[in-house]
């Protein structure tokens, strides 16, 4: 019979053995762990499974593994440490960008574009991020939290205004006004987002 286990606790349930990882993942989300949980690692027989449920072993049955172990941890804590993650990028993008104006100031168009398409990828990451952050941490705080969904949403809205002069400006050829944009109104925005949104909401952490 397959052993599952929750953080390594044994499961007082016994599962058909026809029963598929898939079947155990919803009976866990209904009536195991809570709202404010959420599953972070699965392991099968020791080996760590992926977390994407269209992977076909989702759809195997318990019959072919001998133990499942499924870590759980709570979403606010987990919003909270990812906000450590969010400044990594925010110092990453900052830091691309500002060889990205010394690329534009040197007329090293290629390597430009490389640096560019590598920001547009921090930022657009970042972004995400800190939605679903901000979303977890405010639903637990909202009492605590000083950010308004509307000042979230001005910067946020400021920033996609930002980075669409610039990819105005990119297609335009407008190497002069480029940089402009990265230095005057790119990294401004992203300093506001350490400074009033990931400082604060580190400030909620009990």
């Amino acid at each position: 019979m397959t052993k599952v286990t929750i953080n390594s606790q044994t499961l007082s349930e016994k599962f058909h053995k026809e029963t598929t990882l898939s079947d155990i993942i919803n009976f866990l989300t209904k009536h195991k762990i809570s709202e404010e949980d959420t599953i972070t690692n699965i392991y099968i027989d020791n080996q760590q499974a992926p977390l994407n449920e269209d992977d076909k072993i989702y759809f195997q049955a318990l019959k072919n593994y001998r133990t499942i172990n499924f870590e759980v941890r709570n979403k606010v804590e987990l919003a909270f440490e990812a906000l450590d993650s969010c400044s990594f990028i925010l110092e990453q993008t900052i830091t691309k960008i500002n060889e990205l104006i010394e690329m534009y100031r040197k007329d090293a168009f290629q390597k430009a574009s490389t640096i560019f398409t590598e920001i547009i990828d921090y930022i657009d990451l970042f972004t995400k991020m800190i939605n679903k952050i901000y979303q977890t941490i405010n639903k637990k705080f909202s009492e605590k939290n000083s950010i308004k969904k509307e000042s979230f949403q001005e910067l946020e809205q400021d920033l996609l205004f930002t980075l669409k002069a610039i990819l105005e400006a990119k297609e335009k050829n407008d190497i002069v006004m480029i940089p402009d944009l990265l230095e005057y109104e790119l990294i401004e925005n992203l300093g506001h987002w350490d400074a009033n949104i990931i400082s604060k909401l580190k400030a909620l952490n009990p």
